[in-house]
């Protein structure tokens, strides 16, 4: 949001298109964010367990049939932790 004050959260950003991703990851950057980037689902859950996350951009959609259920369980993952 404009005039939003960012202070360096650690942000994951999970796509597996790899544009989409790097687009997500410089804007993010190039506003104060620090972002993590996952292109799948098993990384992604690694960087949840391995960081404390401020928040997350998730493709829900990923790659799979399953992505939806997964993207899901990852949102809920973020948000506990």
């Amino acid at each position: 949001y404009p005039g939003t004050r960012v202070g360096g959260e650690l942000i994951l950003v999970v796509d597996d298109i790899i544009d989409y991703r790097l687009r997500v990851t410089t804007e993010l950057e190039r506003t104060g964010y620090r972002p993590l980037s996952a292109s799948d689902y098993i990384s992604a859950v690694k960087l949840v367990g391995e960081h404390k996350l401020d928040g997350a951009v998730l493709d829900l959609r990923l790659d799979r049939e399953t992505a939806a259920t997964e993207g899901a369980t990852l949102a809920r993952l973020v948000h506990e932790r």
